[in-house]
């Protein structure tokens, strides 16, 4: 039983990976019923599950699949997404700014809500 402990890793217990799983676990819910309700298959669940962030072919995927699947099981998804970017580097890709455009910017929008509508 010894082996098994040393060879986890040392973010094993407190990676996002671990943290779905036990949440997942807690609330008594199968891989296959986590699958039907979020309509992601069961492989990738269990990359994220195993902290296997290869398995995504980009990571638009990963980032949409992990905010899914960490509100399904009633977890903040922006925090679950900053612990993937903080331990994998994983970073939303952000649009190029470094471009200089032609056209003049826009001026910002005003929100308006529904009911002034």
């Amino acid at each position: 039983m010894s082996d098994m402990v040393s060879s986890v890793p040392e973010t094993g217990g407190g990676s996002p990976g671990a943290i779905l799983r036990r949440c997942r676990e807690f609330h008594g819910i199968t891989l296959e019923e986590a699958s039907e309700t979020t309509k992601i298959g069961v492989s990738y669940l269990k990359a994220l599950e195993d902290d296997r962030i290869r398995e995504f072919a980009n990571q638009a995927y990963l980032k949409g699949f992990l905010r899914i699947y960490a509100t399904y099981l009633g977890l903040n998804s922006d925090d679950v997404a900053r612990m993937y970017d903080k331990l994998f580097g994983v970073q939303v890709e952000k649009p190029d700014t470094t471009k200089i455009s032609s056209t003049p910017a826009r001026p910002p929008r005003r929100l308006i809500s529904l009911r002034q509508l």
